[in-house]
């Protein structure tokens, strides 16, 4: 299924593919990859982990800036076990659009969801003074600091990951140049995770009932 995620203006902010493992097989052996399981591992403290989703993330010339978002709020699992596995396809700079997490920001719990991808909320609004004096001592080497808030945003080599909380304030600048920015994004759970019943687009049709944990072909375990 493709989406097309715009603002109220319809101005591309990203153009998605989402599920291709479920129909290439090359894009299951990759999604499933024993390299990135073992980071995630270890992450997460677990030993079983399994694909929830992937999506194909194209961030056209001219695409808007992503607002800062958490994953968290819209996914129907009743743990935290969860998490981003952003991977860039090509070279990213800055300037396309690179993905940007506030630093430390998972600790802060669940906090916003944008209605629609046209509002862009700046981290002030976000956060209470509370929230940025807790995230200026979680600040890492490297980080920039927006609205008072320190936040990874650096270039990608291709191939290069970021694995990051489904919990963790996210979001991307606009691309100001002319080249698309495509890149790759995996949400990873324990495969403990149960499925809450909460309407979701990805799970509203595929048969789990609530209490139930995630053991449908469609989502794949790691290999070792």
């Amino acid at each position: 299924p493709k989406d097309v995620i715009s603002n109220k203006d319809e101005k591309p902010v990203l153009l998605n593919v989402r599920e291709l493992y479920l129909y290439f097989e090359e894009a299951k052996k990759l999604s499933v990859y024993a390299r990135a399981g073992a980071a995630v591992r270890r992450l997460l403290g677990t030993g079983d982990i399994k694909l929830f989703c992937e999506t194909y993330l194209n961030k056209p010339p001219g695409g808007l800036s992503t607002p800062w978002h958490q994953d968290w709020p819209l996914l129907p699992f009743d743990n935290r076990e969860a998490v981003n596995c952003y991977t860039a396809l090509e070279d990213i700079s800055v300037e396309q659009g690179a993905l940007r997490v506030g630093s430390g920001s998972h600790r802060l719990g669940s906090l916003y969801w944008p209605k629609s991808f046209g509002e862009q909320i700046p981290l002030q609004k976000l956060l209470s003074d509370e929230d940025r004096e807790l995230l200026a001592t979680l600040a890492a080497p490297g980080d920039k600091m927006m609205d008072g808030v320190p936040v990874h945003e650096m270039p990608f080599k291709a191939g290069d990951a970021l694995i990051f909380s489904t919990m963790s304030l996210h979001g991307a600048g606009g691309n100001n140049t002319d080249r698309p920015r495509r890149a790759w994004a995996r949400i990873i759970i324990n495969s403990n995770m149960r499925y809450t019943g909460m309407p979701y687009l990805k799970t509203d049709s595929v048969g789990l009932s609530p209490g139930a944990n995630f053991d449908l072909p469609r989502y794949p375990a790691f290999a070792e």
